[in-house]
């Protein structure tokens, strides 16, 4: 085939998948508006989406600086308060604009795995299922940060690849601003291991080598920098981010579920002798061990097995709940329990075969170290999604070659290692029915209610069959939120189930009157 059929064939391709990607986000962005769920979650404190939020409307009110500090990072409140000043304050202008970075990612991920494969095929691939990744769309339609701090993450990746092949240093602290943000996004420990790295991979002399970790460090700072200022200037302790051993004890006590879900007694304890203090903790931890080694060693055997999991771990809402009511969602078939197996499996296919192999593996051990070190959770993972979006897809690719020259014994070893790969990384049951009692929880269908409800009394202009649809879906939610309720949550839940009946019957005696 002539270069340049094989070019304009190529460019054809990315294209189609181009638009099947906008196509399933326009189609996604047009069902969250019958979703009260993410309006919802913005106006109370309880979620995160809240304190975004009104970080950045705070931040826009006290030119530009803003007036307080929360426990999270102000780089996503800051691009929440850019969007609102340039497209005005609107959710849907959050939205559309981190699917337009979700349609920039899948364009990136072709150019990544191209330049790591060198392969256009196999950055076709990579750009596919990416661009039908389900729970890509999913947090592109919540106030979350993870779509952000992923494109950070792969963007830095690339721009590393492009240093080591090209022999470029400016490269670097590009790379360096990119990692640099993900870190003033949420604090991470990536850069430990990429400094060392690049001083072993750069193949030139110690001068060399010592000045090409230097750019890349500032590169980090420039980015860490103005944020670390401006957290300084309101009286604000921390660089960007409340400390990680206070949060560390969240995932990492005896008996914590090693995902975020309970809060323990345990934990609060535990954070408060150490008072964020990272050798305190280290020690304190190393006791807690010596104290409770069945319990540790249950704990990070559950966390291992669900960093690789099939299933989406909730946070304060839930991706299983989302799937099961929206088209776009089914459509997008694409999900971690396919990506897992063929990611792994590629990583072991690559091993000494691609040239700086070793920096993606760096990268995802590191990103799930972290994960691991922490708590494990569905948005907290997707910003690794990208890195193994990409050895999954030469995975397929050396599938796809394996049958088209018959190369049975090399095609069939490979396919067994993803169908037993798949056994251990399929929805874990046993661990989802102990920790959450259903993919579903009944706390996600109370937030749905609770929504709902929320819709039914702010909304002053719904009309009568709009505020009959809404009471009834509230009703709907919160009846699915008490079968399954554990017996701590059953009296609230069913006196907020009688209100939605009073509810129901104050409006039909309503509209009766008139």
């Amino acid at each position: 085939m002539a270069p340049g059929r094989q070019k304009l064939s190529t460019g054809f391709l990315l294209a189609i998948i181009l638009i099947i990607a906008a196509a399933l986000r326009l189609f996604y962005f047009v069902e969250i508006q019958d979703n009260p769920l993410p309006l919802f979650m913005v106006s109370s404190p309880t979620f995160d989406s809240h304190n975004f939020v009104a970080l950045a409307q705070d931040i826009r009110a006290h030119h530009w600086l803003g007036s307080y500090a929360t426990g999270y990072s102000p780089v996503y409140s800051y691009l929440i308060a850019g969007v609102f000043q340039i497209f005005g304050v609107s959710l849907n202008s959050i939205f559309l604009f981190q699917m337009i970075l979700d349609l920039a990612l899948v364009y990136l991920i072709f150019q990544t795995t191209c330049l790591l494969f060198g392969e256009k095929e196999i950055g076709l691939l990579a750009a596919f299922l990416a661009a039908c990744y389900g729970p890509f769309l999913y947090y592109e339609g919540s106030i979350l940060r993870e779509s952000v701090i992923g494109f950070c993450n792969l963007l830095s990746f690339f721009l590393m690849l492009k240093a080591f092949k090209e022999n470029q240093k400016g490269y670097f602290l590009f790379a360096g601003v990119g990692i640099g943000l993900a870190m003033a996004l949420r604090p991470g420990f990536l850069i430990f291991f990429l400094v060392p790295y690049i001083f072993f991979a750069v193949r030139k002399s110690w001068s060399a080598r010592i000045l090409s970790c230097v750019i890349f460090f500032l590169g980090v700072m420039l980015a860490i920098f103005p944020f670390w200022l401006r957290n300084q200037m309101i009286g604000a302790a921390m660089i960007t981010e409340k400390p990680g051993p206070t949060i560390f004890w969240i995932g990492n006590t005896y008996d914590a579920d090693g995902m975020g879900f309970y809060v323990t007694d345990t934990q609060e304890k535990l954070a408060a002798i150490t008072e964020g203090r990272i050798l305190k903790t280290i020690q304190v931890w190393y006791q807690e061990i010596q104290r409770h080694p069945r319990e540790y060693l249950s704990l990070y055997g559950r966390k291992f097995q669900m960093l690789f999991n099939g299933y989406e771990v909730p946070s304060n809402d839930s991706y299983d709940l989302a799937y099961k009511n929206s088209t776009a969602l089914k459509m997008s078939f694409v999900d971690f329990k396919i990506i897992a197996p063929l990611a792994l499996v590629g990583l072991v296919l690559i091993f000494r075969k691609v040239s700086q192999a070793g920096l993606l593996y760096l990268f995802l051990f590191s990103l799930n170290f972290l994960l691991f070190v922490f708590y494990v959770q569905s948005r907290h993972r997707l910003p690794i999604i990208p890195f193994y979006i990409i050895p999954a897809a030469y995975t397929i690719y050396y599938f796809y070659l394996a049958i088209q020259m018959r190369r049975y014994k090399l095609l069939v070893p490979a396919m067994i290692g993803v169908i037993l790969v798949s056994l251990f990384t399929k929805p874990n049951e046993a661990i989802i029915n102990q920790i959450f009692h259903g993919r579903i929880r009944c706390m996600d269908f109370s937030n749905m209610a609770l929504a709902y409800r929320y819709v039914y009394e702010n909304n002053l202009n719904l009309s009568d069959e709009q505020k009959q649809t809404i009471i009834s879906k509230a009703i709907k939610f919160r009846e699915k939120s008490v079968i399954n309720a554990p017996q701590e949550y059953q009296p609230f839940y069913n006196s907020d189930l009688n209100n939605l009946y009073a509810l129901r019957e104050q409006w039909l005696t309503k509209v009766k009157e008139n």
